[in-house]
């Protein structure tokens, strides 16, 4: 019986006609030596080498998961994002990497937070003492609040700070507990044309 000759001996594969070799069952023909055949994995072998049919030894950096395939090591955990190449975090949408820091991303607001921090992509919270005027154009404004009105002839400059406008001057506490008083009032009996304030 004849057989055919190659010029070298086939490696993972069998001479099957002059100078051409058959590689065996999870080999493919390697393209940069006609005389050798190569492992394949059926996943590939992305961020990795196969060096046995359907086994893939990953890169530095990389580690296989159950599915057989390579994936990125970060040494700490992404917050609020995805491990996408070796100590390297890709954010979620709305969200963006805090300052110094590879691994922690932070909720991201089009506008800073004035008086306040964002707590969520595109949401402000405010600080203790502010609050947010319920203007659609002011989200990003904590604007800061007193307990008790400065209006009509004043704003609220700070946390139950007034200032007053040009003529005008601050009441005295108790002057402001009988003008709360009398709103309160009014609100729960109407408007009647004269409260006794004793």
């Amino acid at each position: 019986m004849c057989e055919p000759i190659c010029e070298r001996e086939c490696v993972y594969g069998k001479c099957t006609a002059p100078n051409i070799c058959t590689c065996d069952d999870g080999y493919e023909p390697d393209t940069h030596d006609l005389f050798a055949c190569k492992p394949t994995c059926k996943n590939g072998c992305l961020y990795g080498e196969c060096i046995a049919p359907n086994v893939c030894i990953c890169n530095k950096g990389y580690s296989l998961n159950t599915s057989s395939v390579c994936e990125p090591i970060c040494s700490e955990t992404c917050v609020m994002g995805t491990c996408v190449a070796p100590e390297s975090c890709s954010c979620f949408m709305g969200y963006g990497l805090f300052e110094n820091s590879k691994y922690i991303c932070e909720p991201v607001c089009e506008k800073a937070c004035l008086n306040g921090r964002c707590t969520a992509p595109g949401i402000c919270m405010c600080n203790e003492g502010f609050q947010l005027s319920g203007d659609e154009s002011e989200e990003h404004i904590c604007k800061p609040y007193c307990e008790t009105s400065c209006e009509p002839f004043g704003v609220c400059t700070a946390p139950n700070v007034c200032s007053c406008f040009e003529g005008y001057r601050l009441a005295n506490k108790m002057q402001i507990e009988k003008i709360v008083s009398i709103k309160l009032a009014r609100l729960y009996y109407g408007n009647p044309r004269s409260i006794s304030m004793i």
